[in-house]
Formats: C-alpha cells, sequence, structure tokens
C-alpha cells in the first residue's frame, strides 16, 4: 500500500512560515545579544576600578597621599596629570559626564573617597544606578 501523500503548502503560506521563524531567531538573537551586554558591565566596572586603584598607587609613590577629601573630579585631574604633569591614567570621552566625572558604563558618576588607612574607595550604583543598594560594586 502506498503511503498517503500530504497536501502541497501554499508558497505564499511557506514564505509566511520562513519569514515568521526569520523573525523569531532574529529576536532571540537580538535578546540574547542585550542580555551578554548587561552582563559585560559588571566586568567592566571592576576592571576600570582595579585600573583605578593601580593608577592611584603609582600617583600616590610619586606625590605623596591621597587628600582626605577627593572626589570623582579631582581624581581624573591627578590620574591625567592636571597638577603633577605625568599621566597615571588616561580616560575615554565615553568614560565622562560633562562635569568631568568619571562615570560607570551605566552613565552614574562613580563615588570616590578615601579609607582611613589611605587607600582609594571606589562605588558603582550598578544597573538600579541607587547607591547604597544590594548590586552595587565597589572596590575593595
Amino acid at each position: 500500500m502506498a503511503p498517503k501523500r500530504q497536501p502541497k503548502m501554499p508558497p505564499i503560506v511557506r514564505i509566511a512560515l520562513v519569514l515568521a521563524i526569520v523573525v523569531l531567531l532574529a529576536s532571540w538573537i537580538l535578546m540574547a545579544g542585550n542580555v551578554s551586554m548587561h552582563m559585560s558591565k559588571r566586568p567592566a566596572t571592576m576592571a576600570l576600578m582595579e585600573a583605578l586603584n593601580t593608577a592611584a598607587v603609582n600617583y600616590v609613590t610619586d606625590n605623596g597621599p591621597l587628600p582626605k577629601n577627593l572626589d570623582n573630579h579631582t581624581l581624573c585631574a591627578d590620574l591625567s596629570g592636571a597638577d603633577s604633569g605625568k599621566v597615571y591614567m588616561s580616560f575615554k570621552t565615553s568614560q565622562m559626564n560633562d562635569k568631568g566625572e568619571l562615570i560607570d558604563p551605566w552613565g552614574t558618576p562613580l563615588q570616590v573617597s578615601v579609607a582611613a588607612n589611605g587607600t582609594l574607595q571606589l562605588r558603582s550604583a550598578a544597573d538600579d544606578k541607587v547607591f547604597n543598594t544590594q548590586d552595587d560594586i565597589t572596590s575593595q
């Protein structure tokens, strides 16, 4: 006995089906890309903080202790050589806001302070853009 033949699908239905599959795959790929871009902001922030701490150690070695009232703008100026003439760290325009402050990948200025032992302390508000919440990223 011969197998039953399936009725042929009209060409317009096949085209619509292929387009639907392509749209679903494209949206899935875009969504996966957005998730990975979001997830990569945390490691980028931690790497930035590590680089800032290293630059600050080098600055302290050459110029003495960081001022106790250090702020974001002053840190950027000091590390980029505004006072000493020696560049300890360069910053991209995309890393700065219009006030000359260093910002995290979410666009929030980093909080900058000096610990009692003289080390640089940094805090990013991270994804929620609110400081002192569970998702904050801090340098230690």
